[in-house]
């Protein structure tokens, strides 16, 4: 019974605290925490996106078409996997290299 009214107490203290804290600084700080999460989700149209650090933790895997994205030096070469041809059958081969990448 001394335990459950020690709970009892603590969650008391806990109630009060939060029903003392000042609401428009937790509004504030929620409101700060929207705008930066907007902000990375959508970059302002002004500013250029680097997209080597952008899918730097990222692995292509494809064909001629993904092999383009690094040599149009869209991403960075060690980001993509693919040789012109390639097929699903031969991507399997590929899966090892992935795996060793990582990403």
């Amino acid at each position: 019974m001394i335990k459950k009214d020690n709970n009892v107490e603590e969650a008391k203290k806990v109630l009060t605290e939060i029903e003392n804290r000042d609401l428009s600084k937790i509004e504030d700080t929620l409101e700060k925490e929207r705008v930066n999460f907007e902000k990375q989700l959508n970059p302002e149209k002004d500013e250029e996106v680097n997209f080597f650090n952008f899918y730097g933790n990222t692995v292509f895997l494809g064909d001629s078409i993904t092999e383009g994205l690094s040599e149009l030096e869209i991403i960075d070469e060690y980001n993509v996997v693919s040789e012109k041809g390639d097929t699903v059958v031969k991507a399997m081969y590929q899966l090892d290299k992935v795996k060793q990448m990582n990403p």
